[in-house]
Parts: C-alpha cells; structure tokens; sequence
C-alpha cells in the first residue's frame, strides 16, 4: 500500500492523546447471545446426562487402553493454556480472584497427570507411583473437589477493593509463588493417596463401587452446586458466566463403574468442562483484538482529519483508499466521491519522471520526493511537494 501525504500548510492541529483501554475478558460483562449460547450448552448438557444416567448408564464397554492417557493429555493441555492465558490476565489487572482461578486450572492440569499415572492398567497394572487400589479414586476426587474451591474462593475474591488488589508489588512473584504453592499441593496429596492407600476407606472393590463412593460423588456435586450459587450471585463477566457453565458441567459429571458408558460420558464432560472457558478465552481475545486495531484505526483516521495537510492513501494500484479533509479541501473532491477511483486519472497528475522509475525508487528505498503537479476540481492546477511511503 502507497501513502501519499501532500504537504500543504505546516500548522497541524494535534488531538489530546486517547487513553487506551485494557480488553481484557475477565472484566467485560457477557453479551445477550453469550448467554444464550452459555444457556444452550447447559441445556445440552443436561440432556445428554439425562440419556447417558438412565439404564444404559452401568452398560459395560470394552476397555481402550488408549482413552485414559489421551483424556488425561487433553485435559493437561486445555488446562495448562487455560492457566497461562489467566496469570496473563492477572499480570494486568493484580486481581486476586484471577491468580486465584488460574491455579485452580493449574491445579486440575497438575492432578489429572497423577491420576493418570496412578489409574490400573495403564503404564502398568497397579499403576504407577506406587499407587494402591483406591489411589485413582481418591485422587478423582481431589480434582473434583478441588477445583469447585478454587472457583467458590474466585467467587469471593472477585470483588476486592484496589487496596486489596495491589497486594503484590510483582506479579511475576505471584504467578510463581502461585505456581510453587499449587504444584507443592498436588505432590503432597500424590504422595498420601500413593503411599497411605491401605488407610484410605475404600471406594471401589473388585466388582462393584462401595456405599461410600456415592456419598462422597454427592459431596462433590454438592461443591459444584455451590460455586455455581457463588458464581450467580457475584455474576459480573463473561469469565463469570462460562465458569458458571463449566461448574454445570462438573455437577452433572458423576463417575459410574470404569469402562461402562456412563464412565465414558463422564469423561467427556470432564473434557467439554475443561475447554470451555479455553475456548471461550481464546475467541473473545481475537475478537476483543480485533475491535482494538479497529478502534486504533479509527482513532488514526480521526487525527489524519485534523490535519491541514492533504494525506490520502492508495494501494500498489494507484486506486484511492483514504481520502481525509485537507485533501477534500485542496481538490475540492468530497471523501465518498474519490474513494475507490484511480489516483493519477482523477488528479491527472504530471511527473517529473516517469512513474516506473518512481514506483521502483518506492520499492528500493520506501519513499520518494518530488514535485507533481495535480488538476483540481474546478480545473486548476496546484504544484504539490509531496512525501511518498510505501507501507511494508
């Protein structure tokens, strides 16, 4: 794309700078149609848990050795960014309530690795680690508690002061006191439920899943059910509303014996939990980006009009793009009228050299100098002293 800018009147007016706004997810209230969406997913959710906890649900399927590590590796994934993308969101705001939901990923990407090394018949027929027969479980439910803590504490934190809210002077030293303190948790609680399986109560026997896995699967959901309660009654950003659908997900994924339908449905509301706000994250920061070098351009249009100086834009076709107001004024040629025709047509320009020999000046330096006499409007000629650039 070419620039020209004809150097009219040296005075410029100069714009007041605009103050530029931090786009971040975490702070913007959601949409009518993210809550349709969000609303539509919980729906979908709900319907497919009705069909898959029915009957069918205890149907025994063949084992695929490959499903647990691929589930694990996916959730690790999902998470990991997940926890990336929200310290990131943290190093801007200094929230706590972010630090705080960020570890909370970090957590379940850190506890899903353990439980996959731990679960029987994967990378060995005990598991690994030295785990025992309830190691799996119990780390299962380590996850599924944890994680709704960490969203009830997100909920509670949310709304601190900026007293509160400054509390680090480094963010890089929370993010890694976060990460620190967070993967010392998991390790401690691998390192019980491995080395103390035989004083853990039991949860699952060789054929059937004890009295005490249900009470404990309710406890679980009744955590989700109250991180989703935190959730709604501090509601305050699109962040908020898809946590509240991931805590939708996490109630409504209860384990039934391993390898039966009902366990692979949970595994995959245990996947589609994970990547929703990742999803969610990632779409609205390349929208939000997007709406930024938008407004960004508009701004610069803004400041190009409030120049004296002729400045209009073409692109490698000679054909006009930008047209700003102290070009409207020399030619005499409204924005709306010259936009998309030929620049040296409309102005008949006359060169002093001929134009290969200025677009190849262009090409090799990104600028060209020189006198170029244009035809007005009302038919007069103006010698102009333009600065050519060649945007690259």
């Amino acid at each position: 794309m070419i620039v020209g800018s004809v150097l009219g009147n040296k005075d410029r007016k100069t714009a007041p700078p605009v103050p530029e706004q931090d786009f971040i997810i975490s702070s913007l209230p959601p949409s009518q149609t993210q809550k349709r969406l969000a609303l539509g997913v919980v729906l979908v959710l709900l319907v497919v848990f009705c069909i898959t906890a029915g009957p069918l649900s205890t149907l025994q399927l063949p084992p695929v050795p490959a499903f647990v590590p691929a589930y694990a590796t996916a959730i690790f994934a999902v998470d990991s960014v997940t926890a990336v993308l929200l310290f990131a969101q943290f190093s801007i705001l200094r929230s706590r309530a972010l630090l705080v939901i960020a570890s909370g990923y970090l957590f379940t990407a850190l506890v899903v690795i353990a439980w996959m090394l731990t679960f029987p018949g994967v990378f060995a027929p005990s598991g690994l680690l030295g785990a025992g027969p309830q190691s799996t479980s119990w780390l299962y439910i380590l996850w599924h508690a944890g994680f709704p803590l960490f969203v009830i504490a997100y909920a509670l934190s949310k709304d601190a002061g900026p007293p509160r809210r400054l509390w680090w002077a480094s963010a890089g030293a929370a993010i890694l006191s976060s990460v620190a303190v967070t993967a010392a948790v998991v390790s401690v609680a691998t390192y019980l439920v491995t080395a103390h399986d035989p004083l853990l109560p039991r949860l699952i026997y060789t054929n059937r899943i004890s009295t005490l896995w249900y009470f404990t699967a309710g406890s679980m959901t009744l955590l989700s059910v109250l991180a989703l309660i935190a959730l709604w009654l501090r509601r305050r950003s699109v962040l908020d509303l898809w946590l509240m659908v991931v805590m939708c997900a996490y109630a409504v994924e209860i384990s039934f014996p391993r390898f039966s339908l009902g366990w692979y449905a949970g595994r995959v509301f245990g996947l589609l939990s994970g990547s929703l706000v990742l999803f969610v994250l990632l779409y609205e920061i390349t929208l939000l980006y997007r709406r930024r070098a938008e407004d960004r351009l508009r701004e610069q249009a803004r400041l190009l009009d409030l120049t004296h100086d002729s400045v209009f834009v073409r692109d490698t076709s000679d054909v006009i793009t930008y047209w700003n107001r102290g070009a409207e004024e020399l030619y005499g040629w409204s924005r709306e009228r010259v936009v998309g025709k030929t620049t040296h047509q409309l102005l008949q320009t006359s060169f002093p050299e001929p134009l290969a020999e200025i677009n190849a000046e262009l090409l090799r330096t990104g600028r060209w100098e020189g006198e170029l006499v244009h035809t007005k409007r009302d038919g007069t000629q103006v010698v102009v002293e333009p600065l050519v650039l060649a945007a690259r």
